[in-house]
């Protein structure tokens, strides 16, 4: 027993805290301005749209990343509504059509959910600043009425809300997959 209590001791022998000092920078090197860019300008040069060369690749690049997105937030909704569907029918095959129907119920919920997110983050550098706390306010009052709707149940309102998860789980493995054999 004395043999256990000594190992598990924390004696200040043995635990001693040390002072801890941050290590100084480094000085940052003198480096001359991108060939670009004039010496006494700096970065607002590159802000001036008739210094900056190639805008109007720019635009393009920025437009078809933007349908590249929306395509992307079409793909994801479409595939949550299909896996929705799929695991709606089997669970009213194996349980009952009422927790299909309340799986429905978070699933619809969920869809709203990712489109709001698509639609916040689709924003987030062009007027917002920081995604808001909406979509939790959809999360909690779906929870809040099925703690005081009877009919409703809890735990596959849940799980249907967190199927927009699987989708954004198989979005991954079809990525990575791509990569990989592209590698």
């Amino acid at each position: 027993m004395a043999r256990s209590s000594r190992l598990l001791s924390h004696s200040p022998a043995r635990w001693k805290a040390t002072p801890w000092k941050p290590k100084p920078l480094p000085p940052l090197d003198e480096a001359a301005p991108p060939p670009q860019q004039e010496a006494g300008l700096g970065c607002q040069s590159a802000l001036q749209p008739s210094l900056a060369p190639g805008k109007a690749d720019l635009r393009e690049k920025a437009t078809t990343a933007g349908r590249s997105y929306e395509a992307l937030q079409l793909w994801l909704v479409l595939v949550t509504l299909g896996v929705s569907l799929a695991i709606a029918v089997g669970v009213a095959l194996v349980y009952s059509p009422a927790v299909a129907a309340n799986y429905l119920l978070g699933a619809i919920v969920g869809v709203v959910y990712l489109r709001m997110l698509g639609r916040g983050v689709a924003e987030l550098g062009k007027s917002r600043s920081r995604l808001g706390v909406t979509r939790l306010a959809l999360f909690v009052g779906l929870i809040v009425l099925a703690t005081q709707v009877k009919s409703l149940q809890i735990l596959p309102i849940f799980l249907g809300f967190m199927t927009y998860k699987v989708t954004l789980l198989i979005y991954l493995v079809q990525t990575l997959t791509r990569l990989s054999s592209s590698a």
